[in-house]
């Protein structure tokens, strides 16, 4: 959030971040120890999936538009290598919600499309917080 960079000390920032995520292991851990019947993969496997489709489909949609961003018209991929983007984002969003559908996480698939439209809705809402300061 570019409104908040200067006002933290790059010390105390990795102080919280070194205790978040010191923090989220230990819940791991004794969640584990509170109910043994559920394994760290588990908990982890539809964390994986669902990063990592995510990713996949910002990479292939976030390439044509960073050159048709950034790039001067002689240096741009071609229309069928955006199409060809455009396609795969395509199959990775459909890939993704069929391996969460599989696992059996119904509600990480509903999770998803909260998780996404929330997102959506903080962005347009609030610019001033999580877009760049107008000068």
């Amino acid at each position: 959030m570019p409104r908040f960079r200067n006002s933290i000390s790059k010390n105390n920032l990795r102080i919280v971040m070194v205790g978040w995520c010191l923090g989220g292991g230990l819940v791991m851990l004794w969640l584990t120890q509170l109910y043994p019947d559920v394994g760290l993969i588990d908990i982890f496997t539809p964390v994986a999936i669902f990063t990592g489709f995510l990713l996949a489909i910002m990479l292939t949609l976030g390439n044509p538009w960073m050159d048709y961003r950034f790039l001067p018209k002689t240096l741009r991929i071609p229309i069928p290598l955006v199409i060809a983007n455009l396609l795969a984002a395509l199959l990775f969003a459909i890939a993704g919600v069929k391996a969460l559908w599989d696992y059996g996480q119904f509600s990480a698939c509903a999770g998803l499309g909260t998780a996404i439209l929330l997102s959506v809705f903080l962005a347009y809402r609030f610019p001033s917080i999580f877009g760049p300061r107008q000068s």
